[in-house]
């Protein structure tokens, strides 16, 4: 299932993200097993995600350093 960021539900928990935020990511696609793809704006790699929680780590990384710390199976290093 794709989600739009303005609307998104997942697991009847919102990601709730400020405006200027909200523009950072293209994208989030759920996966079977509660594992969760992340398309950043302009950001060529996938960033893979365990948790709503590691998405907002995800985004913290990308928007400090303008990427995501991730290892070799494109998971979120935290």
């Amino acid at each position: 299932m794709l989600y739009k960021i303005e609307w998104s539900v997942i697991h009847m928990s919102k990601i709730i993200l400020q405006r200027k935020d909200k523009k950072l990511i293209d994208n989030i696609f759920e996966h079977p097993g509660n594992i969760f793809s992340v398309h950043f704006a302009g950001y060529e790699d996938t960033v893979w995600c365990k948790s709503i929680s590691e998405i907002y780590m995800a985004l913290e990384q990308f928007k400090i350093n303008g990427f995501v710390k991730t290892d070799e199976n494109a998971e979120l290093i935290i």
